[in-house]
This record gives C-alpha cells, sequence and structure tokens, in this order.
C-alpha cells in the first residue's frame, strides 16, 4: 500500500495552469508533472470514472493494484524528476492484471 504522504489529496491535485505532460499506452494513460525542486515528494492518484466500471467493488479493487504496482516503483518516478502523477485505466482495455500495469508502467518510465 502507498503512504498517505504520496497519494494525491483534492487540494494538491494538478490544476490546469500547471505545466502537465500526457502519456497513453495500451492499457493506462498517464498525466504528469515534473518536480519544481528536488525537494518535492512524488504523489499518485487513481482516477476511474463510473462510466469505465460500473461497480464501485470493482473500481477499488483496481485503484489498490495500480497504487500497489506504483508504490514499488516510487523512486523510479522520484528519479526521474516527477512530481504530481494522475494514472488512469483505458476503458476498452478492462479488465487489467497485476503483470499488465506494471509492464505499462515500467513502459512510461523508460519513455521519460
Amino acid at each position: 500500500m502507498i503512504s498517505k504522504k504520496n497519494k494525491l489529496t483534492r487540494i494538491s491535485f494538478p490544476k490546469f495552469s500547471d505545466p502537465q505532460k500526457r502519456w497513453s499506452g495500451e492499457f493506462l494513460s498517464i498525466q504528469y508533472t515534473k518536480k519544481q525542486n528536488k525537494e518535492e515528494n512524488t504523489a499518485f492518484a487513481v482516477v476511474i470514472p463510473k462510466k469505465t466500471l460500473n461497480l464501485a467493488v470493482k473500481r477499488n479493487e483496481l485503484k489498490r493494484e495500480i497504487y500497489d504496482v506504483a508504490s514499488v516503483l516510487l523512486d523510479e518516478f522520484s528519479k526521474n524528476g516527477i512530481s504530481k502523477v494522475v494514472i488512469m485505466p483505458n476503458k476498452s482495455k478492462l479488465p487489467i492484471d497485476r503483470a499488465s500495469i506494471k509492464e505499462s508502467i515500467q513502459i512510461f518510465l523508460e519513455s521519460i
């Protein structure tokens, strides 16, 4: 599980005025911002709309899996200078298994 300091709150969620970049892979879309200074923590949010998965149980289960994989790769996000990360699964590729999530995030980290 990811620690509370590494989760984005509603207040710290990236604003439209923040310089953001996007990446889209086969299973995940990732929106991120670069660190302004070295002391910033890397923080994550997983967004799964109701239109993507109707049942809250399924949405929460997928969120937990994505957070779990992201927490393992937290150091790699920090090394690449990423501060805020919003991860969204692609609706057309659901359901997603843990290996596909990890592979997509690793491809994202290599492409930066």
